[in-house]
C-alpha cells in the first residue's frame, strides 16, 4: 500500500497545474516562438513560424481559434512599418485564410484593425501585399467604422492601380457591401450626386466602373452576376440621375439576344437559379436601362 501510495504522488508530481498551462489553442508555442522573434526583430524566423501558420489558416475551428486568442498581433504584423514586404504579405494571408468563410471570426475582429487597414490601402506600394489587404478587407468591410473613408479609399485604389486583378477585387468588395450591408452603409445608399460629401465617389462613378468591367469578355459568369446585380441596384436607387452609356446599352443588347436563346435550351431550364437571371437580365434591359414603354411595344408585337 505505501509502495502504491508513493508511485501515486511520483506520478501526481508530474502532472502539471492547469492553472498554469495555456490550453487555449493548438499553436500557443508557435506564437510564443513569433514573439520572442519579433522582440530579436529575426525577420527570417518570423516568415517561417507564419508559413507554418498559413497551413492552418483555411481550417474553420483553427481560423476560429487563431483570430480569437492572436488578432493583435497577426495585426501588428500585417499593417507594420518595421518589418519588410515578405512579413506583411504572409501575415494577411494567414489573417484573410482565418476570417474567410468564417463568421465567427469575423464578428470577433476588432473593427479597429479593420480602420487601420482601410487607411494604409493608398500608402501600400506593394501590388502583391495590396492585393492580401484587399482580401483581409474583403472579409470585414462592413465592419469600417467609416464608411465614407472607405469608399473614398477603394476608389483612388481602383483609380491608382493599373492591376486588374486589385480592380477586380476592389469591385468585388463594393458588390460584398452592396449586396451584404445590414447597417445602411450599402453602396446604393450613398448619395447620388455626392452633395454630402465632395470627397466621396458617386453612384455614377461606381456604375461607370462596374459597367464597363461587366462587358469584359474574359469576365467569368459568376462575378458577371454579381456585378449586374450591383448595377440594377445601382440604377434603382439612382433613378434618373444615373445615366447609362450606349457601350452598356450595347453589350446588354448583345447578352439579351444570347440569353433569350439560352432559355429556350432544355438543359438550361434545368438551372433555375441561371433561367431566372437569365430572364432578370432579359427584362431590365428595357425596364430598367432603356425605355420602358419599348419593352411594352415589342410584348404587344409579340403577342399579336
Amino acid at each position: 500500500m505505501d509502495t502504491g501510495r508513493k508511485e501515486a504522488k511520483i506520478i501526481e508530481k508530474n502532472i502539471p497545474d492547469p492553472k498554469m498551462v495555456d490550453i487555449s489553442h493548438e499553436f500557443v508555442d508557435d506564437f510564443r516562438d513569433l514573439n520572442e522573434a519579433m522582440k530579436q526583430n529575426e525577420e527570417n524566423k518570423i516568415i517561417q513560424i507564419l508559413d507554418k501558420l498559413d497551413e492552418y489558416a483555411h481550417d474553420y475551428k483553427h481560423g476560429s481559434k487563431i483570430i480569437k486568442y492572436e488578432q493583435d498581433v497577426l495585426s501588428e504584423l500585417m499593417l507594420s512599418k518595421v518589418y519588410g514586404d515578405k512579413v506583411k504579405e504572409i501575415s494577411a494571408r494567414v489573417l484573410s485564410g482565418c476570417l474567410r468563410n468564417n463568421p465567427p471570426a469575423i464578428q470577433i475582429y476588432n473593427p479597429r484593425y479593420v480602420d487601420e487597414l482601410v487607411n494604409s490601402l493608398i500608402f501600400e506600394k506593394n501590388p502583391i501585399v495590396l492585393k492580401r489587404y484587399l482580401g483581409v478587407l474583403q472579409t470585414v468591410a462592413d465592419k469600417a467604422s467609416n464608411s465614407s473613408n472607405l469608399f473614398t479609399n477603394l476608389l483612388k485604389v481602383y483609380k491608382g492601380d493599373i492591376d486588374n486583378q486589385i480592380k477586380l477585387r476592389v469591385l468585388e468588395i463594393l458588390s460584398d457591401l452592396e449586396l451584404s450591408d445590414a447597417r445602411g452603409k450599402g453602396l446604393v445608399k450613398r448619395s447620388v450626386n455626392g452633395k454630402d460629401d465632395k470627397n466621396e465617389p458617386t453612384l455614377q462613378q461606381w456604375f461607370n466602373e462596374f459597367s464597363t468591367n461587366i462587358q469584359n469578355s474574359q469576365l467569368d459568369e459568376y462575378h458577371l452576376k454579381r456585378f449586374f446585380h450591383t448595377l440594377v441596384n445601382i440604377k434603382k436607387e439612382g433613378g434618373s440621375n444615373v445615366k447609362v452609356s450606349k457601350d452598356f446599352l450595347n453589350w446588354l443588347s448583345k447578352q439579351t439576344e444570347e440569353r433569350k436563346e439560352a432559355l429556350n435550351d432544355d438543359l438550361a431550364k434545368r438551372d433555375l437559379e441561371q433561367y431566372e437571371f437569365n430572364k432578370k437580365l432579359i427584362e431590365s434591359r428595357h425596364l430598367l436601362f432603356g425605355n420602358p414603354l419599348a419593352d411594352r411595344i415589342k410584348n404587344f408585337n409579340d403577342e399579336f
